[in-house]
């Protein structure tokens, strides 16, 4: 199976990119900046993309013969302002999915069983109803 796995970098990635490859699955790891990308067995069937979900412009495209896509993304770091960051990531991420034979969408979102959210939480479920819209299942 060929895998798209966004946030390649951060803590859950790192660890699911080392169980897809020994699972033997072929990875393609959407990433800011190739140069930051750490892999610890150097793998040919590990394909790195640099993509900036903001400006899919300036991205390089999804390759269209994946079969599944992890969104691993958040903006947590962008501060106050971090909700809106995390909507267009996702959109821009639908945008580039689009071209491709994506079959589904994995989303690790936050448990959101109340009615009060957090600012966290709701931009998390925001995300999600985002992922759902797109022709992929998520």
């Amino acid at each position: 199976m060929k895998v798209l796995l966004t946030g390649a970098n951060g803590y859950i990635g790192r660890r699911l990119l080392a169980a897809l490859r020994q699972a033997g699955h072929e990875v393609v790891c959407c990433v800011r900046d190739k140069r930051r990308f750490e892999q610890e067995q150097p793998d040919d069937h590990v394909q790195v993309l640099e993509v900036d979900l903001l400006d899919t412009a300036k991205s390089q495209p999804f390759p269209d013969d994946i079969d599944v896509a992890y969104f691993l993304i958040h903006s947590m770091k962008e501060g106050s302002s971090f909700e809106d960051t995390e909507k267009r990531t996702a959109q821009g991420f639908l945008q580039l999915l689009s071209s491709t034979r994506c079959q589904q969408v994995i989303y690790l979102s936050g448990i959101v069983n109340e009615k009060d959210l957090s600012k966290h939480l709701s931009s998390r479920l925001a995300v999600e109803q985002i992922l759902r819209s797109g022709k992929v299942p998520a």
